[in-house]
């Protein structure tokens, strides 16, 4: 391969880690929010539902952030997946947190910041994780040495 065309590969790696990382996030977003919902819904409690929530949170940022991390080359992935999460936290806390205050069914008026800003902890500690997970050293393979004796070679 020649060199301009290795430059256009990492180009495009980049390009497209970005948007994996997206649509790994509302994949996993969607997979796992009929079963942590079905699940807080049986218990019945409003902090079982919570819970369930934040740890979707956890889950879509821990996934988004390892996938889009997994498209970068080796030397780059550390740093990379710290990027895809602030990438990730940015268009979260502009697109879809809603923060302000609302209106509840019954007309009072509450501010809901403390919940979006929960969730957005959540997110960052999934995101986090899986930068601690893929910024890990890799494996150092052991190569196989063979030492000749008179009686035939051994692997060490």
């Amino acid at each position: 391969m020649t060199g301009s065309a290795q430059l256009l590969l990492l180009v495009f790696r980049y390009i497209v880690a970005p948007f994996v990382s997206f649509g790994v996030s509302w994949v996993t977003a969607y997979v796992l929010a009929i079963p942590i919902g079905f699940i807080g819904m049986s218990l019945g409690t409003r902090i079982a539902g919570q819970a369930g929530i934040d740890i979707l949170h956890a889950a879509v940022g821990f996934c988004g952030v390892i996938s889009g991390a997994r498209c970068l080359p080796q030397a780059h992935r550390r740093l990379g997946s710290f990027a895809l999460l602030l990438l990730g936290l940015f268009y979260y806390y502009h697109s879809v947190a809603a923060w302000g205050d609302q209106i509840t069914d019954e007309g009072k008026t509450i501010n809901i910041d403390g919940l979006w800003f929960v969730r957005l902890i959540f997110l960052t500690f999934g995101g986090l994780l899986a930068t601690a997970a893929i910024g890990g050293p890799s494996p150092v393979t052991k190569k196989s040495v063979i030492h000749e004796t008179g009686s035939g070679s051994v692997a060490c």
